[in-house]
């Protein structure tokens, strides 16, 4: 349990140096032909998470708050299947910490809800060792994933937010 709060740390504390540098690294190569398979192969999904996996479960709230003793178990895991589709719902931000660590964030393109994975480098292999299932995001958030893309925010009948997302103009050729 000890290292994974110190993988928790390190790549913490990475996240807020990477946050202060202009810098757009590279995915390693590795990591890509990881993720490809992580969500094509279940087998092998189970066997490159770190069980008991840290994280918070989705649909947190006032009622539900956020329980730092709760664990993923894999009698319990829903398989991970690719979310980024041609619909494009989906917004994904990925930062690389170092090359190491991986965080990515996936959420709803015209809502807060979503869901927040990290993935470390151990040996020759990538594996999950976080996962913050499907929740209501912060503004703050959002104005890190979407950037100067977000027009205007308004609220739906329910209270949710509804993004405007400014889309960009294809290339005129002249």
């Amino acid at each position: 349990m000890r290292i994974y709060r110190i993988i928790v740390f390190i790549a913490s504390a990475a996240f807020v140096l990477a946050a202060c540098g202009n810098k757009e690294p590279k995915l390693p190569a590795d990591f890509e032909v990881f993720y490809e398979r992580f969500h094509n192969d279940s087998a092998y999904q189970m066997e490159h998470i770190l069980f008991p996996l840290e994280g918070m479960p989705g649909g947190l709230n006032e009622e539900n708050p956020i329980d730092d003793s709760f664990r993923w178990y894999p009698e319990f895991w829903e398989v991970h299947k690719p979310m980024l589709d041609e619909d494009d719902e989906f917004i994904q931000q990925i930062t690389i910490l170092d090359e190491y660590t991986i965080v990515e964030i996936i959420r709803y393109k015209k809502t807060r809800f979503g869901m927040e994975r990290r993935f470390a480098k151990m040996g020759d292999e990538w594996f999950l060792i976080y996962y913050v299932g499907m929740n209501l995001m912060t503004e703050a958030s959002d104005r890190d994933i979407l950037g100067d893309k977000v027009d205007q925010i308004q609220n739906d009948e329910n209270g949710d937010p509804i993004f405007e997302i400014q889309e960009e103009a294809p290339d005129e050729e002249q």
